[in-house]
């Protein structure tokens, strides 16, 4: 008889065994953690990168930390001129001068006391009738620093810029225009000029200027006009009255920023260079004195006088 062959038994295959929902979740939530941590150390990382401080401007230290500054007046500002300066087609037959009027003083009296500590000469253009108008007056005197009046006038954006209650507005006659002027110059009795403060809805106007600057002359001080507007009329009316006179030539603060400001700082050197003369007109802010201190020896380098505004009103 034939023997019949058993059936090969099939080997069976090892079944997979399933993980457990819960050790499954938790490999999940480690992988999630996971990215979470890196995203963080790389958002950590960007912070860190965008918060490093700017490099200085060629040939100055970098600049020390300042505080924000939040400006709420309006800083009104004429076209300037490029930064590029063309060279002089004579050399000057003097050294190049240059003079810095810092507006707005007259409120906060330790800023001040910074201001007359610069190793540079600042003309200070006081606003009277300010809580410490007065000291800041006798503080730049004591120190030898030259005084102007600050006469507030009527910008072009009054009354959402205000220069003040008793400032020099267009809608005045003749009279209260004298009257209101006499006032400021008789506040700061020490003062030896003037320039405006705002002003570029006044300063365009011919004829309201005309009885302030009699004033002016009258009291024998010089103007300034700070330009804050292109048409303004009011270094010419000056020197139709034989009011000695000058024009602001930069505005050196208007980004409050230590490069910026230094950037406008070298500008005003080229300016007094190419013209033989030229007035900046800065303000009290932190930056402004951070730059001005770096700035001072750069004068002596480039062969520049720092001088008071009235040298250079003519």
């Amino acid at each position: 008889m034939t023997r019949r062959k058993k059936p090969t038994s099939q080997k069976k295959r090892p079944q997979q065994k399933t993980a457990p929902a819960k050790y499954t979740a938790s490999a999940s939530l480690k992988t999630l953690l996971s990215l979470l941590f890196i995203g963080g150390l790389v958002l950590v990382g960007l912070v860190l990168v965008a918060r490093l401080p700017q490099p200085a401007a060629p040939g100055y230290p970098a600049p020390a930390a300042t505080k924000s500054l939040v400006i709420t007046e309006e800083i009104e500002i004429a076209p300037q001129p490029d930064l590029t300066v063309q060279p002089p087609a004579t050399q000057p037959v003097h050294r190049p001068r240059l003079a810095i009027i810092m507006d707005d003083l007259g409120e906060d009296l330790a800023r001040a006391r910074q201001v007359v500590e610069l190793k540079v000469p600042v003309t200070l253009a006081i606003i009277p009738d300010l809580s410490h108008s007065c000291a800041v007056m006798e503080l730049a005197t004591a120190h030898q620093h030259e005084v102007m009046v600050h006469l507030p006038m009527e910008p072009l954006g009054y009354p959402q810029h205000n220069p003040g209650a008793q400032a020099l507005f267009v809608a005045l006659d003749d009279g209260e225009i004298r009257q209101r002027t006499r006032h400021f110059l008789d506040a700061l009795p020490d003062a030896v000029g003037c320039n405006n403060h705002m002003g570029s809805a006044f300063t365009a106007r011919g004829d309201k200027m005309t009885p302030a600057l009699e004033e002016i002359h009258q009291s024998g001080l010089f103007f300034v006009d700070s330009l804050t507007c292109s048409n303004s009329v009011a270094a010419q009316n000056a020197r139709q009255l034989g009011i000695p006179t000058a024009k602001r030539d930069v505005f050196l603060d208007n980004i409050t920023e230590v490069n910026q400001i230094l950037a406008r700082l070298e500008q005003l050197a080229q300016t007094s260079q190419a013209k033989g003369e030229a007035i900046g007109i800065c303000h009290p802010y932190p930056q402004t004195l951070v730059a001005l201190q770096q700035f001072a020896p750069r004068l002596e380098e480039l062969g520049i006088e720092a001088v008071y505004a009235s040298q250079l009103v003519r």
